[in-house]
C-alpha cells in the first residue's frame, strides 16, 4: 500500500517547521546572550580606555557566526 504524497509532504513540512523552530530558538538565545555579555562588558570597561571597547563586539559576531554554523551542520 502507498502511502499518499500529501501525508509524506504533510511530514516533510512538520520536520522543516520544527528544524526551523529549533534553529531561531537557538539564534534568538545568542542574541540574547551575545547583548547581554556585550551590555555588562561596556559597562565593566566604560571606566576604562575605548581601544578595548572597539576589539569586544567583533569576538561576538565571530562567536555568533561559529554557532550558527554549527547548528546548520547539524
Amino acid at each position: 500500500m502507498m502511502i499518499p504524497v500529501s501525508v509524506v509532504l504533510l511530514f516533510r513540512v512538520r520536520k522543516l517547521s520544527e528544524i526551523t523552530e529549533k534553529i531561531s530558538q537557538s539564534l534568538l538565545d545568542t542574541v540574547i546572550s551575545v547583548t547581554g555579555s556585550m551590555a555588562a562588558s561596556r559597562l565593566a570597561f566604560s571606566r576604562r580606555s575605548s581601544t578595548t571597547l572597539v576589539a569586544t563586539p567583533t569576538v561576538h559576531v565571530d562567536l555568533a557566526g561559529r554557532v550558527i554554523d554549527n547548528l546548520a551542520r547539524s
